[in-house]
């Protein structure tokens, strides 16, 4: 019974490769430039002074890591930060921010949490 669903789960997968591989496919239909990305990562970990009284200490540090996307006529970033969630508050006030400061447009960045529940808890304006 399982030799009969690979078979068909390979035979699948090869006919999609197939219309891969005839179909035209077209990268970038705006205006060309020259492609530029940058990757950052940095060390979020708050204060031993700044963590909440239950807590037990430092033990990892958590991060925040971006990774920039440019060609000249269009800029995205891709960000995950170590916390548990992001509020649409925080993400509206880091995008403007970020739309402001370094001229990537809201719409293209896109923000997500690793959602760990051992990081600190953050606020708005600590995130900044």
């Amino acid at each position: 019974m399982k030799t009969c669903k690979a078979k068909k789960m390979y035979g699948l997968a090869i006919m999609l490769f197939s219309i891969m591989l005839v179909s035209p496919t077209y990268a970038q239909n705006g205006p060309k430039g020259t492609l530029r990305v940058g990757a950052a990562k940095v060390d979020i970990t708050p204060n031993q002074d700044e963590l909440p009284p239950n807590s037990f200490g430092i033990l990892d540090h958590i991060h925040s890591r971006a990774i920039v996307i440019d060609n000249n006529h269009t800029k995205a970033a891709l960000v995950t930060v170590d916390i548990g969630g992001i509020s649409d508050a925080q993400w509206k006030t880091i995008t403007e921010r970020v739309e402001t400061e370094i001229g990537i447009p809201q719409n293209n960045i896109m923000i997500t949490a690793s959602h760990t529940h051992s990081g600190a808890r953050f606020k708005t304006r600590s995130l900044e």
